[in-house]
């Protein structure tokens, strides 16, 4: 059994790219690597991002409803759309020129 005054905790400190990756929104790999060569992220020598999950997620398509429910109405007033909200009650302001 390993007593608690024996634990280490670790950080690795700046350079991981995945890490950096996720803290500048995502960039991609070819923008991470401009930034490291003008000096922008500090303490990244090599960037290798990897397959990053998120963004895996973000560029997948969202499927589209079937249409196949959408009938075709044959007789007239068969299918009718109205506006059933109103009259609404609305005071008009007075100006000088409606005096």
């Amino acid at each position: 059994m390993i007593a608690d005054e024996d634990m280490i905790s670790v950080a690795e400190v700046g350079n991981n790219s995945s890490l950096w990756h996720q803290r500048v929104g995502h960039m991609s790999e070819k923008g991470m690597k401009l930034m490291v060569s003008k000096g922008k992220i500090p303490n990244l020598k090599h960037v290798d991002v990897g397959p990053c999950e998120h963004c895996i997620f973000g560029k997948q398509k969202n499927v589209s409803f079937s249409k196949t429910s959408k009938s075709s109405k044959v007789e007239r007033l068969e299918l009718v759309h109205t506006d059933v909200w109103g009259p609404a009650l609305v005071k008009l302001m007075q100006t000088a020129t409606n005096k």
